[in-house]
């Protein structure tokens, strides 16, 4: 989910998609303000972890 921020871009609140324990529920959610989600702060470990 997103909302416009202005002007430094989205407000970016991304979370799990399934339901239920996750071993790399620590980092979860991704929470900021980005152009794209990618730059939101954590992103690039989250990538790493759970693949693009």
């Amino acid at each position: 989910m997103s909302s416009l921020a202005i002007p430094a871009g989205w407000d970016w609140e991304i979370d799990h998609q399934q339901p239920g324990d996750c071993a790399n529920g620590h980092l979860m959610p991704l929470t900021g303000t980005a152009t794209v989600p990618e730059d939101l702060p954590n992103a690039p470990r989250v990538l790493l972890v759970l693949g693009p």
